[in-house]
């Protein structure tokens, strides 16, 4: 017998060879998704990554803390943070996470990264005032002989239009970074 009914199979044939014209739209009833597992004994880290401008910087500890207020209320685990304006490395600890921020070399830029307090950070690089890169373990509670995951976070604050425009040796200094 087969393994899927000829019905399914054809769902799936749409799903992966979708006609090319622009008429075609996929019913609710024929989604499937892929990505769930279909092991019961398999454990998922779940997290929501985002990303804060918090336009005026993180100076002093009170904004530190309405920004991990923020993502404990939204259910943040990793969030992207730009224009810090920090002179200096910044790092906070709260009930909900931590705040690792790193110094600006100008009064205007700055990043940093919010982190829940569960997760462990496998490394930090600060690029430059526009890049800054994580990585954070994904299976805190690994066995042993298990190969670590990773997630690696880009935090890149490109520099907009018109400024690109008026600095374009900026903005291609920012593309050649990030593309390193």
């Amino acid at each position: 017998t087969p393994l899927y009914s000829s019905a399914a199979s054809d769902v799936y044939k749409r799903q992966l060879y979708p006609p090319r014209d622009n008429n075609h739209i996929i019913e609710p009833q024929d989604h499937i998704n892929f990505l769930k597992s279909r092991s019961k004994s398999r454990k998922h880290t779940r997290f929501k990554i985002g990303s804060f401008n918090v336009q005026g910087g993180l100076k002093g500890t009170l904004k530190c803390s309405h920004v991990l207020e923020d993502m404990k209320r939204l259910n943040i685990s990793v969030c992207a943070l730009q224009e810090t304006k920090a002179q200096d490395i910044i790092y906070l600890d709260h009930s909900y996470g931590r705040i690792l921020g790193f110094p600006s070399g100008t009064p205007y830029y700055g990043l940093a990264f919010g982190i829940r307090k569960n997760l462990q950070i496998h490394s930090a690089e600060h690029i430059s005032d526009r890049i800054a890169v994580i990585s954070i373990f994904l299976n805190n509670n690994r066995v042993m002989d298990s190969r670590p995951s990773l997630l690696t976070v880009i935090n890149a604050y490109a520099p907009h239009s018109e400024r690109a425009r008026a600095n374009p040796e900026e903005a291609n200094l920012f593309y050649q970074q990030l593309q390193e």
